[in-house]
């Protein structure tokens, strides 16, 4: 099954030092570990170091059937700002942008925050007839 994660906020396994994984990335070693191909679509900006890891979009490849899909969009120096916001609506705006360019998922599981890739994940799914769950994780 190809299985699509769209998670920003969480250190990736690729990210310099010693990070412990959270929901996303331990969900992906798992559907991996099943044999699942996975497609993690994050940021580029590293929301807990507040720095890029790139300046613009990537793709890593982490093993045979996990892939990254780094979107970029400007950081922010502070959590609640108007640039937080524009890099919300940024990310959302480039996977829209990309995401025709890759094969369609089976099933794509999308996390709230943000409200913004959620719309577009939602969008996608209706389009291409894939389904969409929506893990809220933060109710603010």
């Amino acid at each position: 099954m190809r299985v699509w994660l769209i998670t920003i906020g969480e250190p990736l396994p690729t990210d310099e030092g010693d990070n412990r994984l959270l929901r996303a990335g331990i969900l992906a070693n798992l559907l991996v570990s099943k044999g699942h191909e996975v497609l993690w679509w994050t940021s580029t900006f590293d929301h807990v170091r507040k720095m890029q890891r790139s300046d613009s979009n990537r793709t890593l490849k982490v093993g045979d059937h996990l892939n990254i899909k780094m979107l970029h969009a400007v950081g922010y120096k502070k959590n609640i700002s108007v640039r937080r916001i524009i890099n919300h609506w940024g990310l959302a705006r480039e996977f829209s942008r990309q995401a025709p360019f890759e094969h369609a998922p089976d099933v794509i599981l999308c996390s709230l925050p943000t409200l913004e890739l959620c719309l577009e994940a939602t969008r996608y799914g209706r389009k291409h007839g894939v389904p969409v769950v929506l893990d809220v994780r933060d109710l603010w």
